[in-house]
């Protein structure tokens, strides 16, 4: 007896890697993540990076995939990395501004 809606084969999907090769998915999303940081202006110094690397990873993904995994894996390091740093340093200029400028700690609410 047949099967509602037929027989379609093995449909195993790890969801990782689309059937039959192709770019991996991580690739792909990293791609369109760092080129919207780019072009919108959000992280555009966290997305030039990881978008030439998700580039390069793209361009290698269909014949060393082991490669292009691997460098998919930094350029999400790099994304995250630059953006942690990035807010790591807004964090200490904005508590050197306070600090130097005698802001609301030492000076309490009035500024005087």
């Amino acid at each position: 007896m047949a099967r509602y809606g037929g027989d379609h084969g093995d449909s195993r999907y790890d969801g990782g890697t689309p059937p039959g090769g192709g770019l991996p998915t991580s690739t792909l999303v990293l791609l369109v993540v760092s080129g919207l940081a780019v072009f919108t202006g959000v992280a555009t110094l966290a997305g030039v990076p990881a978008l030439v690397i998700g580039v390069v990873a793209a361009t290698s993904a269909s014949t060393d995939r082991a490669r292009a995994e691997r460098l998919t894996r930094t350029g999400w390091l790099v994304f995250a990395g630059v953006i942690a740093a990035v807010v790591v340093l807004a964090v200490l200029a904005l508590v050197l501004v306070l600090v130097i400028g005698g802001g609301l700690i030492s000076a309490g609410a009035g500024g005087f």
